[in-house]
């Protein structure tokens, strides 16, 4: 038999002398089994970047002795501490230690004028006050990453004070999450335009605290992950929603759904422009 000269595969193999009729048949199929395994490893791995992801955050942290219970949670669920309260700091050094991701939680002016509390936001504030304020906020918290509005549904609507937090989040590289306290908010608007790293919250889990309405919104955040791929959703420290937690977050798992620190939603939203490897982006 003339001998035949098979070409590299994807350069994974040297130029093949086959000088018989089995030979040749050996290697076709040697060939062709090779070239399937690649397929299947690179549909997995397809699979894998298009995974859906949740990120669930609990906030208003810091004024109740049971929030310390909130540590207790897997250290893949992101902690938004409120400044200046009186077990803010304590519960987000343990935070730190233990590896969850720790967030500012700052108060915003609502339309309902609800009472703000140190380190709150307004819009009679100036520049220098409200970047003043926010700076000592984030020294009371040193190891947020990010920043999300407590309330806010008033001052989330406004530009200037939106120019003012967006630039000091810039000057910080910490990213924002818009807890969407009303449809007209500017603030995400706003934060591209300083390339501030930014998404809007989808889920509230536990507006109410009825178990049925636990089960219904989560139900509904199992849903919308699967739709959206990236989400967001909020709960607080209620002994009601931690019980709840505790019991139902290998659910995400179940469904295929992967549950991960806020800052990891920067990195699959497409056309969100904002710093590089957000993750890092705040020393700890």
């Amino acid at each position: 038999m003339t001998p035949l000269y098979l070409k590299p595969y994807y350069g994974l193999l040297p130029i093949l002398k086959v000088e018989t009729l089995e030979h040749s048949q050996f290697l076709m199929e040697y060939l062709r089994r090779l070239q399937l395994a690649s397929l299947l490893v690179l549909a997995f791995v397809c699979g894998l970047s298009e995974a859906a992801q949740v990120a669930l955050i609990i906030d208003d942290i810091g004024y109740k002795k049971t929030d310390h219970q909130v540590l207790a949670l897997p250290t893949n669920v992101t902690l938004s501490v409120l400044p200046f309260t009186p077990l803010g700091q304590r519960i987000a050094d343990k935070a730190n230690q233990q590896g969850h991701e720790v967030m500012l939680h700052i108060p915003m002016q609502s339309l309902q004028g609800n009472r703000l509390g140190k380190g709150g936001l307004n819009n009679d504030m100036d520049e220098a006050e409200l970047t003043g304020i926010l700076e000592q906020a984030l020294a009371d918290i040193p190891y947020a990453k990010g920043l999300n509005n407590h309330m806010g549904s008033l001052l989330t609507q406004l530009p200037r004070p939106m120019h003012w937090t967006m630039a000091t989040l810039q000057k910080h590289r910490l990213f924002f999450i818009d807890s969407s306290t009303t449809k007209y908010t500017v603030a995400r608007d706003i934060a591209q335009q300083y390339q501030v790293p930014h998404i809007k919250r989808h889920v509230f889990l536990d507006n109410n605290l009825d178990p049925k309405s636990l089960e219904s919104q989560f139900k509904h955040l199992l849903w919308l992950a699967k739709k959206r791929k990236s989400t967001v959703a909020i709960a607080h420290p209620h002994k009601e929603t931690l019980r709840f937690l505790v019991a139902n977050l290998d659910r995400l798992k179940q469904a295929g759904i992967e549950l991960v620190p806020a800052s990891e939603m920067f990195k699959t939203i497409p056309n969100n422009t904002g710093f590089q490897n957000v993750i890092s982006i705040k020393k700890q």
